[in-house]
């Protein structure tokens, strides 16, 4: 009965952290998804061109972003995207929504705090869930830059709530399961082991009150030297009844051991991108914070260079997205040969991201020949596409000097990455007249 006890003890207090660790990596995924979503639009949309736009839907600054948002609509899983800006009066107010039931130019949106963060240039996303004519949402906010590294306006994104609490709900009831089945599983064999204990006991019972009944009897006949009969036929049974003991606490231990290595799972699985094998956009957004606060320091020394797959879409679109799929997987070869899997992270369908410590020029450019090397030899592999594999990339390296926060060095490599697309793409064209 103490063992049983003890185990439901143990399944009771796994179950709570395991819930609670659970329940906190779910919502920093659903978090960083709602984060990876804005911050992609914000940093696809020109901010000198945001600045410009008014209630004229026919200006070509207006159609541009309404494009760029709309397509995050229909193509990301969210319900509502929209962009904003904030008023001299402190209220921040619609600029572009691009759903079917926009809010109006210049109508004032609900204030949050993450939406009051990412107005000072910090992307962040709603801890409480809030409600407008919409309905109650969560949501993430990432700004706006222009040219001068100016925030000019911000990104929303909203997810229902109903939906946010979902998945958190499905996920409570999953983890309860598995305790619970666990709790079963370990009664049971506790119930089982202590059955074919309590049968010992009371055979050794049995034989210590037989011995007992006769023990005046065999000491009047015998003589005893040296020899202690109740000592010798105790200490075997006694050991008997250790080892069913400890067969039992050997159980409990495999439960904890498979509790223990479930959660390392979810944690692995929390930040790897299930496709390819590498780091997902949750476990960049970690490395973002950690650089952010290495700069904070003044301990900051990290180069981040992007990847950019070319030609992706039109793979996806003449031969399906599983193609494209093995498209994106021998990309992820030549960078992991040049680079390691474990320094890779994949932020979008066909956008890599490497962030490096302790980095230099010389580093990057031995990074870069390795990488055209590799790109080599995988073109050589005989694949279910006749497309070689090529990737634009940019790389910048950290200067305390001029770069205030991570997405200073962000963009410079996002900016020398788009180049050398340009380039590739020029060179492309040039070759084919």
């Amino acid at each position: 009965m103490l063992v049983a006890i003890l185990l439901f003890a143990l399944n009771a207090v796994i179950g709570v952290i395991l819930t609670t660790k659970s329940q906190n990596t779910l919502m920093y995924m659903i978090n960083m998804r709602m984060l990876d979503i804005s911050n992609s639009a914000a940093a696809a949309i020109n901010g000198d061109d945001f600045e410009k736009v008014t209630d004229d839907t026919t200006t070509d600054e207006y159609k541009s972003i309404y494009r760029i948002l709309r397509t995050f609509q229909d193509k990301i899983t969210c319900d509502y995207i929209y962009s904003g800006r904030l008023t001299d009066d402190g209220k921040i107010v619609f600029v572009i929504d691009p759903s079917d039931d926009p809010g109006f130019y210049g109508e004032e949106i609900v204030h949050t705090e993450a939406m009051d963060n990412a107005v000072h240039g910090e992307p962040d996303v709603d801890d409480v869930a809030y409600e407008d004519r919409w309905g109650r949402f969560y949501s993430a906010y990432s700004p706006i830059y222009n040219s001068k590294n100016e925030v000019v306006g911000i990104v929303g994104v909203d997810f229902n709530k109903e939906w946010y609490d979902a998945q958190l709900y499905q996920n409570t009831v999953a983890i309860i399961m598995i305790i619970f089945s666990s709790l079963f599983i370990g009664i049971l064999v506790v119930i089982v082991s202590m059955s074919g204990v309590r049968k010992r006991f009371r055979q050794v019972n049995s034989e210590l009150a037989t011995l007992s009944d006769s023990i005046s009897e065999l000491t009047d006949k015998m003589e005893i030297k040296g020899v202690d009969i109740h000592s010798n036929v105790t200490d075997n049974e006694v050991d008997e009844q250790a080892d069913e003991l400890l067969n039992v606490g050997s159980k409990l231990s495999a439960m904890q051991s498979t509790l223990e290595k479930f959660m390392a799972y979810m944690n692995k699985k929390a930040y790897t991108d299930m496709l390819t094998g590498v780091n997902n956009a949750t476990a960049y957004y970690s490395v973002i914070e950690h650089k952010t606060e290495d700069i904070k320091n003044g301990t900051a020394d990290f180069a981040v260079i992007i990847f950019d797959l070319n030609g992706l879409k039109k793979i996806n679109d003449e031969y399906g997205h599983a193609v494209g799929d093995s498209y994106i997987l021998a990309s992820v070869n030549i960078m992991s040969e040049a680079l390691g899997k474990e320094n890779i992270y994949r932020v979008g369908g066909d956008e890599f991201i490497v962030v490096i410590d302790n980095a230099s020029q010389q580093m990057v450019d031995v990074i870069f020949k390795r990488l055209d090397e590799a790109t080599v030899t995988e073109n050589k592999k005989p694949r279910i596409f006749s497309e070689k594999v090529t990737f634009s990339k940019g790389a910048a390296i950290f200067d305390p000097n001029r770069d205030k926060a991570f997405n200073d060095v962000f963009k410079r490599a996002d900016s020398a990455m788009y180049d050398n697309k340009e380039n590739f793409y020029k060179k492309m064209s040039e070759n084919n007249n």
